[in-house]
């Protein structure tokens, strides 16, 4: 039992008397995460075919792959999957494939949800229980931490790792060796089993180790770890993938040296004299592969998506520096103040770094999530302390604000902060959720076999094969998508043909639309022209969905009343039977 406290990042052996806060928010967390996982699409594509299809395929020998999962390319780890499958195992023989992913989802916020309240836990104990009720109430509440707790995607499983991480970090003493093995153990899996870009960041953490433990046994500790776990993700897709592969090395070089021009990914020798060139491909937006093909994004791009998810959470996080400093100048030296740049620095050195990075993708901030919540937390009790500070006599270290200007300060932001998080969740769950209500209706067809269900414009919709009955076969039909789409798996050693790292269309991804017996379509309000041709097909089941073109900025973003000038329109979202 006490080990199991240690690995979710509770360390009982020097926890407060009271650690009922954590206890609390646990229930919480996981009852509003659990809520919206039930009603909720999956919003990543890249998320259904990187991992929810080829769990798919480990499960049921059925499922659709993506080129990354070519044994040429190698990407995607198998272990991976398999640690993230387990609750979805443990009752794949005794309920449906959509009951199985949802219980799959729950699994993953049962996890998220006590990692999540130990690091209250943590925070409570070594800040404050102010810092710990804000924190509480920031993942709680907060759109992004919420979304993120159901995912299958490694930067949602990266979040974990680093928020246990993180909560061991902060009961680190010489007289114990368990929290900075576990503190290592955490960050090492995130980066060699969930996203290796995230290593940076836990150097703050690590200087930490050395500063208390010095230098042996963190480095030990450090080889031990990521020599097994090396070893474990390099024999498991070795085997999956029928040759010698380490899927950590793979993305790594396919993203930071497989896209310059003059780059062969099969065979790439680092050139000390042009190292630096290599490295900097990192930002290219010209080489003819890399993650640029699928889009880049100016630095605008993240500050409207962490202010979406956390509103002004993600703006009292951005001022930590000024705040703290204020504090000092105003308040005296606060207590454990390093500790508390340590522990906030990885999301100032997450965010800033991706700022410059061209390709952006909302999932890419995730990894930050619970130390945004924490160093907004930390931004948020320095304030009050000034409030309190600058307009009556400070108590010390109470809970509460110790002034009227004080707890003014704390309810304008928690009324505002919770207030927009509950709007924005609700949008993307009601604007949204088309996709998880077309595939139950999906999912309980009954046909014959070699019945074809046809995916067109809006094949990023589609929500993998658990909702599809066993009888039916995915295709893709052309509806003027020209890059690569996935392909049904022939094996994991194997890949179809026409798979490529360039993005490029195969002409043979896509079939003919009169082999198909089902159509999933969409028709807005902004439509030019109509997506199939009504007469050919019969409606069987139709579901609002928000015409996002059609729909003003702020309509889109937050689910707001009727007296708010715009309105949101809707198209429909429609499974459809051939006449």
């Amino acid at each position: 039992k006490l080990q199991f406290l240690y690995f979710i990042g509770l360390s009982p052996a020097t926890m407060p008397d009271d650690h009922s806060l954590g206890t609390m928010f646990v229930s919480v967390m996981i009852g509003v995460r659990v809520m919206y996982a039930l009603v909720s699409s999956v919003a990543d594509c890249d998320e259904v075919f990187n991992y929810w299809e080829p769990a798919h395929q480990l499960m049921y020998g059925k499922g659709l792959q993506t080129w990354e999962y070519s044994p040429d390319y190698g990407l995607r780890s198998y272990l991976y999957l398999y640690v993230n499958m387990w609750s979805g195992v443990m009752v794949q023989n005794v309920l449906t494939r959509s009951s199985v992913f949802m219980v799959m989802r729950g699994g993953l916020v049962v996890l998220s949800g006590y990692i999540d309240s130990a690091f209250v836990n943590a925070c409570s104990e070594a800040f404050g229980r102010r810092v710990g009720w804000l924190l509480g109430g920031l993942l709680v509440f907060s759109t992004g931490s919420t979304m993120a707790s159901f995912c299958f995607l490694p930067s949602s499983f990266t979040l974990m790792c680093l928020t246990s991480a993180i909560s061991n970090q902060l009961y680190f003493k010489s007289s114990s060796l368990a929290p900075v093995f576990y503190a290592i153990f955490f960050a090492v899996i995130s980066v060699v089993l969930g996203w290796p870009f995230v290593g940076f960041i836990a150097v703050p953490m690590g200087l930490h180790a050395l500063t208390v433990y010095g230098l042996v046994r963190p480095l030990v500790v450090g080889i031990l770890v990521t020599g097994t776990l090396g070893v474990l993700v390099y024999q498991t897709d070795s085997t999956f993938y029928g040759r010698p592969v380490f899927s950590t090395w793979e993305l790594v070089k396919y993203n930071v040296l497989g896209c310059l021009p003059y780059a062969d990914t099969k065979d790439l020798s680092v050139d000390p004299s042009n190292l630096l060139q290599r490295l900097g491909c990192f930002k290219d937006e010209t080489g003819s592969r890399g993650a640029h093909l699928y889009g880049v994004e100016g630095p605008e791009f993240f500050f409207k998506n962490l202010f979406l998810n956390f509103n002004v959470a993600f703006l009292a996080a951005l001022l930590c520096p000024v705040a703290l400093l204020l504090r000092r100048v105003v308040v005296g030296p606060s207590e454990k103040v390093w500790l508390k740049v340590t522990c906030v620095s990885p999301f100032f050195l997450w965010f800033v770094f991706w700022l410059f990075i061209p390709h952006k993708e909302e999932r890419f901030m995730v990894p930050i999530y619970s130390t945004l919540c924490l160093t907004a937390a930390v931004t948020l009790d320095a304030v009050i302390d000034v409030t309190d500070q600058l307009v009556g006599k400070r108590t010390g270290k109470g809970t509460w604000p110790a002034t009227a200007m004080g707890i003014a300060v704390w309810l304008v932001v928690a009324v505002v902060f919770i207030v927009l998080s509950i709007s924005r969740s609700s949008a993307l769950t009601t604007y949204y959720s088309a996709p998880l209500s077309i595939m139950y209706e999906v999912s309980v067809l009954q046909g014959g076999s070699g019945e074809v269900l046809c995916m067109g414009r809006d094949w990023y919709r589609f929500m993998s094969h658990f909702f599809v009955p066993e009888f039916l076969v995915v295709a893709f039909v052309n509806d003027g998508f020209a890059g690569l789409l996935p392909k049904y798996f022939t094996s994991t050693t194997t890949a179809p043909p026409g798979f490529n790292d360039l993005n490029q269309m195969d002409p043979n991804q896509f079939v003919s639309p009169d082999t198909c017996t089902y159509l999933v379509a969409t028709s807005f309000p902004s439509d030019t022209a109509p997506s199939y041709n009504p007469d050919e097909w019969t409606m069987m089941s139709e579901t609002p969905l928000l015409d996002v073109q059609s729909t003003s900025t702020l309509h889109r973003a937050f689910m707001l009343p009727s007296y708010v000038p715009g309105d949101a329109v809707y198209g429909k979202m429609m499974l459809l039977k051939r006449n």
